[in-house]
């Protein structure tokens, strides 16, 4: 029995006990507040982690033990990592089930998108999709099943390694709570250990083992990585070619409308009418919104502009809008001020804009 080394030894406790604390916390304040308060709970899971680093340093300094009892202490402490980590995931798989994650108020919904924090956003966009939450849910409890036995273990790692590298993103990038993302990444810790216990199955399995896929013999090996290659260049040169959405970036944003005139008549832009036109967007991709005091009240059209500032704008939604705004549009000589002056339908219109910051 070949000999743990005293760096294995600590690893595996440490590990042990930092996937085992934090599971513990994690149901001990969700889901035990009637048994145990929070300071509690805290105490009990920072004893749990204690434990495991004492003990890592006491069998770590031990130089009297057999090969074969080493094996059977790291055995059961990758058994508890093993475990913790099923339990933990296990239980936020099933709260998925249960609703208890992705769900956002109903009066939240109903506010403006950019309201939201990008947390909100996340966790309302998943939640919009209750197959997906499933389907995510059923990953997390399939993996961590097989997580418990010695055959299909290296198969629950795979299979829970995306999942957990998935969450790590998102909460890194949706700027999520930091209890969560720090829970997130020793979970992801104690993957790519027990990921690492399989180094030597991997490397034979990926590396060296000979492949039963048959292969193109008889073309030149500089052809072969010309075509490789070619799946990189191919799709960036005709992205490049295409260019970037923007066409017009000096004019894609958020406007304000200052003066309004119809027929040479003034509208009333802060009248509380359904009529009158108040705000405007210029999106990439040529696409525009007018909005008439009320984001129920929108036209939404795509816009042509020409060298001469000639602008064309056709609507296409709501279907029974058909009067194409043909018109010029002008810089007034105000920072972020200008103008479009033309005919809409039969009317013709004068719109001062205001970009908004």
């Amino acid at each position: 029995m070949k000999e743990i080394s005293t760096p294995g030894k600590i690893i595996a406790c440490v590990i042990a006990g930092l996937v085992s604390s934090f599971c513990f916390f994690r149901i001990g304040k969700r889901f035990l507040p009637d048994w145990l308060n929070f300071r509690a709970v805290t105490i009990i899971a920072a004893g749990i982690l204690l434990t495991a680093i004492l003990y890592a340093v006491f069998w770590g300094l031990r130089r009297s033990q057999s090969g074969s009892r080493s094996a059977v202490i790291l055995a059961f402490w990758q058994g508890i990592i093993r475990y913790s980590i099923a339990l933990d995931l296990t239980m936020i798989g099933f709260q998925k089930f249960f609703r208890l994650q992705f769900s956002t108020p109903l009066a939240r919904l109903d506010m403006p998108f950019s309201s939201f924090s990008p947390e909100e956003l996340t966790w309302a966009y998943f939640g919009h999709s209750r197959a997906f939450v499933c389907i995510i849910g059923g990953c997390q409890i399939l993996g961590s099943f097989l997580l418990l036995f010695k055959r299909t273990r290296l198969t629950g790692v795979f299979i829970l390694l995306p999942v957990v590298l998935n969450i790590i993103l998102l909460n890194a990038c949706y700027h999520m709570e930091w209890g969560e993302s720090i829970q997130a990444i020793e979970l992801m810790i104690a993957l790519l250990y027990l990921l690492l216990c399989e180094y030597r199955r991997l490397v034979e399995f990926f590396f060296r083992a000979t492949s039963d896929l048959p292969s193109i013999s008889s073309m030149p090996s500089f052809l072969k990585i010309l075509l490789r290659f070619s799946t990189l260049f191919i799709p960036l040169f005709l992205i490049w070619n295409y260019g970037p959405p923007d066409k017009n970036p000096w004019l894609t944003g958020k406007y304000k409308v200052g003066q309004w005139l119809v027929n040479q008549q003034n509208g009333t832009v802060n009248s509380c009418s359904d009529s009158v036109l108040t705000l405007v967007y210029f999106d990439p991709g040529n696409d525009c919104v007018f909005e008439y005091n009320s984001q129920q009240r929108r036209l939404f059209g795509h816009y042509l502009l020409d060298g001469n500032n000639r602008m064309t704008i056709v609507w296409h939604y709501p279907k029974n809008i058909h009067d194409t705004l043909v018109a010029t549009l002008t810089e007034t000589g105000k920072e972020s001020t200008r103008v479009i002056s033309g005919k809409m339908g039969n009317n013709n219109v004068r719109i001062e804009l205001t970009k908004v910051p």
